[in-house]
């Protein structure tokens, strides 16, 4: 048995266009933070969008 097969990650078991499936609803997820920081920076400015995720940085960490 494969080292995949053991970890559940064999193709066989999953549906085909799964992993498509995933990469671009991961893909649309990372567009819509992109698009979403795009429309912050042109209504709100750079500054007080820099000092948004700088906020949001410091309260993560």
């Amino acid at each position: 048995m494969t080292e995949r097969a053991e970890a559940g990650l064999a193709s066989e078991g999953s549906p085909p266009g799964t992993a498509r499936a995933a990469r671009l609803l991961v893909g649309a997820a990372a567009l819509c933070l992109v698009a979403a920081g795009s429309l912050l920076w042109w209504t709100q400015g750079s500054g007080v969008f820099v000092a948004m995720v700088t906020a949001g940085l410091a309260w993560c960490f």
